[in-house]
């Protein structure tokens, strides 16, 4: 096929060369807009141009049409014309990797870009035409309306005032599904996804993790009993990826039964979880698997994406890079700081599916049966066992609101909406933080004391003030007693912090 080279690039000119063939004399260059667009540039007799960079910052590439002109009969003849040459990198454009796999949809074609955007569109591209195929924020699409041999262009936006600016595009692509397997006996990551009701999104949430950049992964899904149609979707999946997806079917036991089945399956290096209704960044395990390996951390941790709407994410703890490597590292005591300047907070120590933990921890060790705030026991819980904590910078987590704003799923929390409620919503975070305390490492209790006196019991004395007052001081008044056997709460750093709370808890404990 006749190619468009760059031949070299200085401040201000770009030098472009191509190959030649016997049927040709002439060429025309052509500069490629935003629509993919082709208009007419320069025609020239020799295969050589100088451009200035000035002139093509509205435009995306260049493309040559190859021609015969017969001077003698007056004739123009196209005879063929180059492949697109997009400038990406050329004009400080991000370049998009994109990678297709088989899906239950059809096809799912992953956009491998470490940069998150605003705005990812795609364009079928056949015979120099561009039409477009999809909008999306999400980083990956699903179609079977795709096929093998079709080309696509994928363009990447960020909204700048009212306008969305491309800043990223792929080359022309054509589709190609690449064959993924485990062909390791112990995967680099085993991914537990709890599975109840799904069926209307987990074929995303399993391509995503498919389209992972790191090989050798295990996805073990579990079925908690669901009623809809999701269990032949788990089953589709382990038929076409058999070294790859497991599936386990059980009786509806809840979130926690279900992540602790999954545990009991896992047969990799690292453990990690996903909730049935996100998703994962293709970079996510790669990044953080290799973070954990040259750090030896216990558990590598991601950011979290969170999408709220339309148009509209955040990205939690967004931390600015400071070290030349892909990651920062914490130890246990930094982690679990509970300082009001502790980094970093709420999510990164409570959620447990942006991050990967090492096995030989997580194994033997499980969530608390309740199903509400299970997670926060359980991350108090382990890692109290772990000692390396590594943070990657390029790594994301896409935890979906959007989903269950519009369909109830395992991810959408309690919420109290009377007296009762909220005494249950109470005992709901006790027991979490208690968890914690109880199942913990038993040479770290004053550290797991600390963070039960700021997270449960410090935060009740501000709400109510005075708890004997309260429907909950007999179950708070017996935790106090149980944890002060355990460790000297008379001498605890943060409980002196609160004069209010101290003194009522030396009462309950001079009572005994």
């Amino acid at each position: 096929m006749e190619e468009l080279v760059l031949l070299k690039s200085d401040k201000d000119i770009l030098s472009f060369t191509w190959n030649e063939n016997d049927y040709s004399n002439h060429y025309v260059v052509y500069i490629i807009d935003d629509n993919f667009n082709y208009i007419p540039y320069k025609d020239l007799d020799i295969n050589y141009l100088d451009i200035n960079k000035e002139e093509l910052k509205d435009y995306i590439g260049l493309k040559i049409e190859y021609v015969y002109i017969d001077k003698k009969q007056k004739k123009r003849l196209v005879i063929s014309s180059s492949k697109p040459f997009l400038f990406n990198n050329t004009l400080e454009l991000d370049i998009i990797n994109l990678k297709s796999i088989k899906s239950y949809k059809g096809i799912s074609i992953g956009f491998i870009t470490k940069t998150i955007y605003d705005e990812f569109r795609v364009f079928k591209y056949n015979n120099g035409n561009k039409e477009l195929f999809k909008i999306t924020e999400d980083f990956l699409i699903s179609s079977d309306k795709l096929s093998e041999g079709d080309s696509i262009i994928v363009e990447a936006y960020k909204k700048e005032e009212n306008r969305y600016v491309l800043k990223a595009s792929s080359d022309v692509y054509k589709i190609s599904i690449e064959k993924v397997k485990c062909t390791s006996s112990v995967p680099k990551v085993s991914v537990i996804i709890p599975v109840y009701n799904s069926e209307l999104f987990i074929s995303r949430c399993i391509d995503s993790i498919l389209l992972s950049t790191l090989s050798d992964l295990e996805i073990i899904t579990v079925n908690d009993g669901s009623k809809d149609n999701s269990l032949d979707i788990l089953n589709w999946y382990k038929d076409n990826y058999p070294s790859i997806v497991k599936v386990d079917d059980k009786e509806n036991e809840g979130v926690s039964f279900t992540r602790n089945r999954g545990i009991d399956l896992a047969t990799g290096e690292y453990i990690a979880f996903v909730d049935n209704d996100d998703m994962v960044h293709p970079y996510m395990y790669e990044e953080l698997f290799m973070a954990a390996i040259e750090s030896f951390a216990d558990v590598a941790i991601a950011k979290t994406v969170i999408r709220e709407d339309i148009h509209n994410y955040t990205v939690y703890m967004d931390y600015k890079r400071d070290s030349k490597k892909d990651y920062f590292v914490y130890d246990y005591y930094t982690m679990i700081d509970i300082s009001e300047n502790m980094k970093p907070r709420s999510i990164y120590f409570v959620a447990i599916w942006n991050k990967i933990i090492k096995a030989s921890v997580a194994k033997g060790k499980y969530f608390d049966k309740q199903n509400y705030y299970e997670d926060q026991a359980y991350t108090r819980m382990i890692y109290s066992y772990c000692n390396t904590f590594a943070f990657c910078y390029d790594a994301y987590y896409i935890w979906d609101k959007r989903i269950q704003k519009t369909k109830g799923t395992q991810t959408n929390r309690y919420k109290a909406e009377n007296e009762d409620e909220l005494l249950e919503y109470d005992l709901y975070v006790l027991r979490a933080n208690v968890y914690g305390v109880y199942n913990g490492n038993q040479e770290r209790i004053e550290q797991l004391a600390d963070l039960f006196i700021r997270d449960s019991y410090g935060a009740l004395i501000d709400r109510y003030h005075a708890l004997e007052d309260n429907r909950l001081y007999p179950y708070y008044r017996d935790e106090i007693l149980k944890i002060s056997k355990m460790t000297d709460l008379t001498k605890n750093r943060y409980l002196r912090l609160m004069p209010e709370a101290y003194d009522f808890a030396m009462r309950i404990i001079e009572k005994g």
